[in-house]
């Protein structure tokens, strides 16, 4: 990806990359073309999917490095009305997992923020009553209103920050302390759960229809 290559080229190499691209169409299954399909994968899931892809060859050659995605609740929740946009979130999710899973070897994080309903732009072109429906999700939270743009960037940004004894690049070497693998057991297959490869923020539910 240019975009990855020249980060690289300007800044000597890659150590952070925020996947933030995202689109929308609200239209009931039946009415959601092919076109519309196409379009939100291609955005939502493919460009994240080639990003992350050319950052991960990066950052494995740096020794580490932490991929954030920017999701949303459908993530894991479908949403009545959005078909194509619940199933791009849903693979974005996935990716993340993978990427999470395949790269801690690599010193690589992977974590995907999936945010409620926020007060953006987007969602004005995503529903015609837009100010009402912030307002009906506003009532329904403990603070009284939706989130903002400002609340999620400072979750993003905690998440590249280091560990104790690790860099937002790199993780500590294994040391002598490190105990050998028990080879009498037989492997187990990595697998990951939204716990351990994904963190989810601003949760909320969204009742049919809304």
């Amino acid at each position: 990806m240019r975009s990855v290559a020249a980060a690289i080229d300007r800044f000597g190499g890659m150590d952070i990359l925020v996947s933030n691209a995202g689109r929308s169409v609200n239209k009931p299954i039946i009415a959601t073309t092919a076109a519309d399909w196409d379009e939100l994968m291609s955005i939502n899931a493919r460009g994240t999917f080639l990003h992350a892809r050319e950052a991960f060859r990066a950052m494995s050659e740096r020794g580490g490095g932490v991929i954030v995605t920017v999701g949303s609740f459908a993530c894991t929740v479908g949403l009545a009305d959005a078909a194509a946009y619940s199933a791009s979130k849903g693979a974005l999710a996935q990716l993340t997992k993978v990427l999470a899973l395949e790269g801690g070897p690599h010193g690589i994080r992977a974590n995907v923020v999936a945010p409620g309903v926020i007060e953006t732009d987007m969602l004005d072109n995503f529903r015609a009553d837009s100010r009402g429906y912030l307002r009906s999700f506003g009532d329904a939270h403990p603070l009284g209103r939706v989130a903002q743009p400002e609340e999620i960037a400072e979750v993003i940004g905690f998440l590249p920050r280091p560990g104790p004894g690790s860099s937002p690049a790199r993780s500590p070497p294994p040391t002598a302390a490190t105990p050998p693998p028990d080879t009498t057991q037989p492997p187990r297959r990595k697998s990951a759960s939204c716990l351990d490869a994904s963190s989810i923020a601003g949760y909320t539910h969204m009742p049919r229809g809304g």
